[in-house]
């Protein structure tokens, strides 16, 4: 059907309402485009502004984080100390830690380390966006729970820098700056051994060769698959994982290892199921054996550190100290000094010191710093073989009196002395023990029979000066000596005096006596002789 016609004035009535229309739709969309545009903008500058303004924290974070320093990342090394067969029997120092340098890493090791810390740390420079991401996808799905968020490098920091419990955004900001400064300051091999030495391990451990040895009896080389990956999965929560204590997580840690290492191409799948099947205790070091090397003969231990001295710090230089103990003798000694069993002592309070000596060298190969009278053992406590000076005695009659003698006047062991009353320089009356006098009798009656006034005479016939020189050769330090100083009024210990008479039986060559005959610096290769130089301290015919 047609349209209705239209008269000329309808229809341009018509035609002119319709510009209104799309003038007000036109001007609809302008408003529209205009809110889009300061939302946009808005949008912008507030993701500006919030770039900016974590930018400003972050810096103001930053600038407060501490140095990197080369002290705090390369920790103290404990010593080991060896017995005459090459046994270690003590290892002292702040902090139990064997070093490993890369070069002597196993790549097993390096493998199980990454595939679990830090699978992307040859790819980052310290800090890793596609790590942070998985964690966070990690902990909302409940994957593994196996990795956080921190790289290797972060680890670092955080075990060296600052303090792990607090994980507040300073803290989390001052980590990651400093692991970037890291990562352009060492190189990733550094890095990595530094790690591996410097992580806790349970029981005072540090490090992983430590670890190794202390839960396996072996070197990081000789581990096997089953053993490494324990080792590599300690770190997160070393306690927890302790395969003594809790050896049913240590088991579910080592396996998650595997399963990672087997993730990342490390290994395969069968040798992943063949290792997650070894029993947790496999090669795990025995309790009893662990209970014989806590620390042992705390006396001789004692002497070693005190002849180091200043030249090193056992407790922080990593050393290896050969010395001369015998295990057999120190035990024999310790039996003499704490049982009734080779000595009736007549109480509990009675003491004693004893040095075992090899003559020929000076090397001491027992010491027996005291009896036990308390409950425990003092470590770096008095030792009354080395530390207390005490009156030797008739003892020193020889060494003051008749081996200068025999020494300077060549004397004979027959020659005659007058064992008669006699006075000191003061005027009072010189008395042998028993207060009677024998007449004249040999020099070897004399001594023998420990008279005090024939060793008197003899002493001042070589002069008091002479002998004092005599007795100094033998390692006693003498200022002065006088008629009581040759029956026995001065001091010495019992080291003093066992090195002393060593000398006679040594051809009248003196040793001084010592516990080190050489150490090794933590290189591992370079050694420096401990032993003393021999002191000709009179003729052979002396000494004989």
């Amino acid at each position: 059907m047609a349209d209705k016609p239209q008269t000329r004035s309808q229809y341009r009535n018509s035609q002119a309402k319709q510009p209104e229309t799309q003038k007000s739709t036109g001007k609809g969309r302008r408003i529209t485009g205009n809110v889009v545009k300061v939302v946009f903008f808005t949008a912008l500058f507030l993701a500006f502004a919030g770039i900016a303004s974590g930018a400003t924290a972050f810096y103001s974070y930053a600038k407060e984080a501490p140095k990197l320093t080369d002290s705090k990342l390369r920790d103290p090394l404990s010593s080991k100390i060896l017995d005459k067969n090459g046994d270690v029997y003590a290892e002292i120092g702040t902090e139990r830690r064997e070093y490993i340098e890369y070069k002597d890493i196993p790549k097993q090791l390096e493998n199980a380390v990454l595939s679990t810390e830090d699978s992307r740390f040859y790819e980052h420079n310290g800090m890793d966006p596609i790590r942070l991401a998985s964690a966070a996808v990690g902990n909302i799905t409940g994957g593994f729970g196996s990795q956080g968020a921190s790289t290797l490098t972060q680890q670092i920091i955080k075990m060296s820098y600052l303090d792990y419990t607090n994980k507040t955004l300073d803290r989390k900001a001052q980590e990651a700056w400093m692991a970037v400064q890291l990562e352009q300051k060492y190189s990733k091999h550094e890095l990595l051994e530094i790690y591996i030495n410097k992580v806790y391990l349970s029981d005072g451990i540090h490090g992983m060769e430590t670890a190794a040895e202390h839960y396996y009896g072996k070197k990081l080389k000789d581990l096997n698959l089953a053993q490494t990956a324990l080792i590599a999965g300690m770190p997160q929560s070393p306690n927890r994982f302790n395969p003594f204590e809790n050896p049913d997580l240590a088991k579910k840690r080592r396996d998650i290892v595997l399963t990672l290492m087997y993730n990342n191409d490390k290994i395969s799948k069968s040798e992943m199921e063949a290792a997650q099947s070894v029993a947790i205790a496999d090669g795990l070091v025995d309790e009893a054996t662990r209970k014989q090397k806590t620390y042992a003969y705390d006396t001789y231990v004692d002497q070693v550190i005190n002849e180091i001295g200043d030249k090193y710090n056992p407790f922080s230089d990593g050393l290896t100290i050969y010395t001369a103990l015998d295990p057999s003798a120190q035990k024999y000694t310790e039996k003499m000094l704490n049982t009734d069993d080779v000595i009736n002592y007549p109480d509990k309070k009675f003491q004693a010191g004893v040095v075992v000596m090899d003559t020929e060298t000076g090397r001491i190969q027992a010491l027996g710093g005291g009896r036990e009278t308390g409950d425990k053992k003092i470590s770096r406590g008095l030792n009354r073989a080395t530390d207390i000076k005490r009156q030797p005695g008739s003892t020193m009659k020889p060494i003051l009196g008749y081996a200068p003698a025999i020494e300077y006047l060549d004397w004979s062991t027959a020659h005659i002395l007058d064992d008669a009353p006699y006075q000191y320089s003061s005027g009072q009356e010189l008395r042998n023990y028993d207060s009677s006098y024998l007449g004249e009798i040999s020099m070897r009656q004399a001594l023998y029979k420990s008279r005090n006034v024939p060793a008197v005479k003899a002493s001042k016939e070589v002069g008091y000066d002479r002998a004092r020189d005599f007795a100094n050769n033998l390692g006693l330090n003498y200022k002065e000596v006088y008629e009581s100083t040759v029956i026995g009024s001065g001091e010495a210990s019992p080291v003093q005096m066992a090195g002393a008479f060593a000398a006679f039986g040594n051809g009248g060559v003196y040793n001084k006596p010592h516990t080190i005959t050489k150490i090794v610096l933590s290189d591992g290769e370079t050694e420096i002789n401990m032993e003393p130089e021999s002191v000709v301290a009179m003729k052979a015919s002396t000494a004989t």
